[in-house]
């Protein structure tokens, strides 16, 4: 039977046993994913009302506070609670400081299509840049069947503009891929 030390560092100490306590730990279930932590969740009043409204309504929820709060949590949350494919959702952006509202939509691998077009083998054929497209979060979401949780992980790292600039793709839950001109369309449902 392992028993937990809450107390692995001890500076004062004499006869540390650091590695072996170490090494012996072992992390609650709960902490090892978001995914498996869901079902442990237990959201607040206000924050079920605030997830009811953005339902009834069919409008984005953001949600601000603290790091460790448990905001990434509710996405895998609601997930979990109604029942969507937890494997897949929630899609997820994790934001950076270079990321792009493009991000959200689709990644165009350019260097792969400078590559094929430079390829002898592929002389004189057309490529087609759909090869070259993958589909983002968003995306996904969109050609998911059913309702869809999307999860914009650490917004606030994110340029000033990203917000902005996913408003118009959210609100007309739709967005073109200006490389093939194709229009991707949410699933109504």
């Amino acid at each position: 039977m392992n028993t937990y030390h809450f107390k692995l560092l001890d500076p004062g100490d004499r006869n540390p046993q650091r590695r072996d306590a170490l090494a012996e730990r072992s992390l609650p279930e709960t902490l090892s994913s978001h995914q498996e932590a869901a079902r442990h969740y237990q959201p607040d009043d206000d924050l079920i009302d605030a997830v009811n409204v953005a339902l009834a309504v069919g409008a984005p929820l953001l949600l601000t506070g603290e790091p460790g709060t448990g905001k990434t949590q509710v996405a895998y949350f609601l997930a979990w609670y109604f029942e969507l494919d937890t494997e897949k959702q929630p899609f997820t952006l994790s934001v950076r400081s270079t990321t792009t509202a493009d991000d959200l939509l689709y990644h165009f691998d350019a260097v792969a299509y400078l590559h094929a077009a430079h390829d002898p083998e592929r002389s004189g054929k057309p490529l087609d840049r759909a090869e070259f497209i993958k589909p983002g979060p968003l995306w996904q979401a969109y050609e998911c069947e059913g309702p869809a949780v999307v999860l914009i992980d650490e917004v606030d790292k994110a340029p000033r503009d990203f917000p902005n600039d996913i408003l118009r793709e959210i609100e007309n839950m739709s967005f073109k891929i200006m490389e093939t001109g194709e229009v991707v369309t949410a699933d109504p449902s």
